[in-house]
């Protein structure tokens, strides 16, 4: 069994506001759902650095309103941390914020459990955690990966989604959410991903304003991967 299920972290988009969550009993059930407690937004302090809040007394993760990663065809408002990033690739494995999160979160012991969002982040999820439960409730209409456009380009082509009614997607959301909480006291190790082996290598290609030109940076930790991360966000074009 995992840590008494003390903490558990939900990730919300990128540009909305994330929450924590705790539970008071150590078993989750129908009778014991009123004994959590719910913090909306950011725990303070926070600064914008890996891990991003995460610690290693949360017990699991999920994300709710969670985007593709940069490039990903048919997706929905898909980036990775920044518009100006064309791919971002953790010891040769191309991710997106979520990548990042779940293989910082196995550094720490975290398990992924659950996501909610657009078809396309669904799919990405599904690839990187096989057994992750997922929702979606939108899907994005714009073909290709938009590697040749530059950063204003970018940013406008894939804004346009087909939508479920949002009462409908509350609703799938939610038994998403229980079931998957459900499982993971139950069979927390049904969860677990295949951590990345040190040493660590980030590669990062950044947009310029020329088609299909991109600015190439690479970071290296013997041990860390956190700390690798930091080192390309500290080190990302202004």
């Amino acid at each position: 069994m995992p840590r008494s299920y003390r903490r558990g972290c939900c990730s919300g988009h990128t540009h909305s506001r994330s929450a924590l969550l705790r539970w008071d009993s150590p078993r989750w059930s129908s009778s014991s759902r009123n004994r959590g407690r719910y913090s909306p937004g950011r725990s303070a302090p926070f600064r914008r650095q890996y891990p991003l809040g995460m610690t290693p007394d949360f017990d699991a993760v999920a994300w709710v309103g969670q985007h593709a990663k940069a490039g990903t065809p048919f997706a929905h408002l898909a980036h990775t941390s920044s518009i100006r990033i064309v791919d971002q690739r953790i010891n040769g494995i191309s991710v997106g914020e979520f990548g990042m999160s779940v293989f910082m979160g196995v550094v720490m012991g975290i398990q992924p459990i659950f996501g909610s969002g657009d078809l396309a982040f669904c799919k990405e999820a599904a690839a990187l955690c096989p057994e992750m439960i997922t929702v979606s409730v939108k899907e994005g209409v714009i073909p290709g990966s938009g590697r040749e456009c530059p950063t204003k380009e970018y940013r406008e082509r894939n804004t346009a989604a087909i939508h479920l009614h949002p009462l409908e997607a509350r609703r799938r959301i939610y038994e998403g959410a229980r079931k998957a909480a459900r499982r993971f006291v139950s069979a927390p190790e049904a969860f677990s991903v295949r951590p990345l082996k040190a040493p660590y290598t980030i590669e990062i290609d950044y947009r310029t304003d020329a088609r299909f030109v991109y600015d190439h940076r690479c970071y290296q930790h013997p041990s860390d991967l956190i700390a690798a991360l930091n080192q390309s966000w500290e080190d990302r074009p202004q």
